[in-house]
């Protein structure tokens, strides 16, 4: 945790833009700039994930930098991809070391069926044990790829399914 804050006063923040038309393109711009109005809500670090060329498949970015840090470093490839959604996170560490990406948001998961990430804001106590319960291994040390790991390992073809029950094992 940074010096001088408290876990009750700061949480992560999301951000992000669903494109619904092709009328309508998000700029690179305004994204960073929500980038980094979220910079106060978690500045351990930041991350960022877009629809990949590959159908079923995402890019994205983690870094132990700020939002407004590391977007305008990855502006251009946003812009070359011209992307139908992206989803950002910048994190207030609770659980895990900020230096090792694997414990930064989003936290993506493949499957047979396609790939995806989860960003999440709050705390999941003991996860660790509800990991071990469910039989899925974590490979950072970060609470929230929890939600991650059990939507990969469910095998269930229906996504909110998957998705449902991993909130449910997670105890929410």
């Amino acid at each position: 945790m940074m010096p001088g804050w408290e876990a009750s006063d700061h949480m992560c923040g999301l951000f992000g833009f669903v494109k619904l038309d092709n009328r309508n393109t998000p700029s690179v711009r305004r994204l960073v700039r929500l980038g980094r109005e979220m910079d106060s809500r978690g500045g351990h670090a930041a991350g960022l994930c877009i629809p990949a060329a590959k159908p079923c498949t995402v890019d994205y970015w983690r870094d132990d930098m700020t939002a407004g840090e590391l977007l305008p470093q990855i502006a251009r490839q946003i812009a070359d991809a011209s992307p139908s959604f992206a989803v950002g996170h910048t994190r207030f560490a609770t659980h895990g070391d900020s230096s090792n990406a694997d414990n930064l948001h989003p936290h993506p998961y493949s499957r047979h069926d396609g790939a995806g990430v989860i960003a999440h804001n709050g705390v999941l106590w003991d996860h660790e044990t509800a990991a071990a319960q469910h039989g899925v291994d974590l490979v950072g040390e970060c609470d929230s790829e929890l939600f991650a790991r059990l939507i990969e390992a469910d095998e269930d073809d229906d996504l909110l399914a998957r998705v449902r029950r991993s909130i449910e094992a997670c105890g929410l």
